[in-house]
C-alpha cells in the first residue's frame, strides 16, 4: 500500500519485469515476453493473486476499513512527504504524465491548504498501517530504497510474498530500471523554488516524527532519511520543538 504520489509507476513497472505478468485496468492477467516489455505504457493497478496485496492502493480516505478488506497485510511503500506531496499535486492537476504550473505550489490559500490536509492524510495512512498490524503481516519498503537498489528490495517483496526469484526476470529490472509511462523531465517543469514555507515544513517534519516513530516502535528501523533530498535534520529538530 502506498500514498499518492509515492511509488505507483516505479511498481508497476518492476512487478512484471520480476514476475513476467502484467495486470491491466480490468485486472486480467497477461504474460509478458520480454519483446513486449519495454514498450508497455503501464496503467496497471492491481496483480490478481492470493497473495497479499502488491498495489499503489490510494486508499488514504478510508482510515480503518481498507486495511480490514485487505485482510491487514501488504506491502508497504513510504517515499519522503516533501516528494510525495510535489508528485501529487502534478498528479492531481496533470495527471500521470503531466505537469502542474508553478503557480499551483504557491500562496498561503489552496496550496498551504493542500500541504496541510495532505501531510495529515498521509500521517493517518501510514501510522495505521503500522499500528493496525502485526509486524510479520506486512512488508515494509521506502521508494528512495526502490530507486537505489531495485533488485534487492524487489527481492524483499517477492520473498515476503512467497514469490520464487526468478534470476533470469531480476537480471531482467535490473536491464530494465525505467518504464515509458513517467513524467519526462523538462527544464519548464522544475520548479526553481521552494514551494514550502517554514509554517509548511514544520508540519511535514511533525508528519515524519510520527512515521518514523511508529516504525521503530514496531521495530522496522525508521524513514531512511539520511537519503532524503529534501529535509533538514537540524532544522526538523529545532521545528519540531516550537
Amino acid at each position: 500500500m502506498s500514498w499518492l504520489g509515492t511509488s505507483h509507476n516505479v511498481l508497476a513497472w518492476y512487478k512484471p519485469q520480476c514476475l513476467g505478468l502484467c495486470s491491466g485496468h480490468n485486472d486480467h492477467l497477461h504474460r509478458c515476453h520480454h519483446y513486449v516489455v519495454p514498450t508497455l505504457g503501464v496503467y496497471s493497478t492491481v496483480l490478481v493473486t492470493p497473495l497479499p496485496p502488491l498495489c499503489s492502493a490510494h486508499l488514504g480516505s478510508a482510515r480503518h476499513s481498507h486495511i480490514k478488506e485487505l485482510g491487514y497485510s501488504g506491502v508497504v511503500v513510504m517515499r519522503n512527504p516533501f516528494k510525495a506531496l510535489i508528485s501529487h499535486r502534478h498528479l492531481d492537476v496533470g495527471g500521470h504524465t503531466g505537469y502542474a504550473p508553478k503557480a499551483h505550489f504557491l500562496g498561503q490559500g489552496c496550496w498551504a491548504e493542500f500541504v496541510r490536509l495532505k501531510v495529515n492524510l498521509w500521517q493517518d495512512f501510514y501510522v495505521d498501517w503500522i499500528t493496525l498490524t502485526s509486524p510479520s503481516n506486512i512488508h515494509v519498503t521506502h521508494y528512495e530504497n526502490l530507486r537505489q537498489n531495485p533488485v534487492l528490495e524487489m527481492r524483499g517483496i517477492l520473498d515476503y510474498l512467497g514469490i520464487r526469484q526468478d534470476p533470469s526476470r531480476l537480471k531482467c529490472l535490473s536491464e530494465n530500471l525505467d518504464g515509458l509511462f513517467k513524467r519526462r523531465v523538462r527544464m519548464n517543469s522544475l520548479l526553481g523554488f521552494d514551494p514550502f514555507t517554514k509554517e509548511l515544513r514544520r508540519v511535514i517534519y511533525g508528519a515524519i516524527y510520527s512515521v518514523d516513530l511508529a516504525l521503530k516502535s514496531k521495530g522496522f528501523g525508521g524513514l531512511p532519511i539520511s537519503k532524503y533530498e529534501v529535509y533538514d535534520a537540524k532544522e526538523a529538530e529545532v521545528l519540531r520543538l516550537l
